[in-house]
């Protein structure tokens, strides 16, 4: 049981780093886009980084708040599992399959 405790913690520290590279790709993309639009031009390329950084913002901040969630989850999933000792248990099962779930959905939310 311990073994599958260290690779969920293992597999949960990668998807916390995916995400967190996932997130700076993105605000880097934003600057390169925005100097592509407005090479000589700092009020266009100001009022674009502007805009682009208001919806990063938002992303960033709704990432942070799903990754919490995530961390709030994996303590409950792991709690299933110190109680049942049962890498196999319906219970855990169930809990990590939605945990994997968000993560997904958490990877594409910053891909959109």
């Amino acid at each position: 049981m311990e073994q599958k405790v260290s690779q969920i913690n293992l597999d949960y520290h990668a998807f916390m780093e995916m995400s967190n590279q996932a997130l700076e790709l993105r605000s880097q993309g934003i600057h390169r886009n925005c100097f592509k639009k407005f090479p000589e031009d700092a009020e266009g390329y100001a009022q674009c980084m502007l805009t682009s950084e208001k919806a990063a913002t938002k992303r960033f901040v709704e990432t942070k708040l799903r990754q919490k969630f995530v961390n709030n989850m994996l303590h409950n999933c792991l709690q299933l599992l110190s109680t049942s000792r049962d890498p196999n248990d319906s219970s855990f099962k169930s809990c990590y399959d939605r945990l994997k779930s968000h993560q997904e959905k958490i990877i594409e939310h910053i891909n959109e």
